[in-house]
């Protein structure tokens, strides 16, 4: 719409989770959802991050992080380990 601009997404999110907003200059931004202020179905929404000139929000995702810290994944690096094949016995 005009006045809060076009629906770039919509992520399912938990208490706990981080949301992370992308924008087509670079610019990431993440919050925490509980820090998020609910509002009632007849609101406007919350601002999130605020944009300015030709800037515009492109992209929206759901972060998850565990309490350790941060290490590559097999996945992350993109080596996957094959499915364990089945022994007859």
């Amino acid at each position: 719409g005009d006045r809060n601009g076009h629906v770039v997404g919509s992520v399912q999110v938990a208490d706990d989770d981080k949301v992370m907003l992308i924008t087509n200059t670079g610019r990431i931004i993440k919050t925490r959802v509980h820090e998020v202020r609910e509002t009632g179905r007849a609101a406007l929404g919350v601002t999130l991050m605020r944009v300015s000139g030709d800037e515009a929000i492109v992209g929206v995702t759901r972060v998850v992080e565990d309490d350790e810290e941060e290490t590559p994944s097999a996945e992350a690096e993109g080596v996957a380990e094959a499915p364990e094949e089945a022994s007859e016995e």
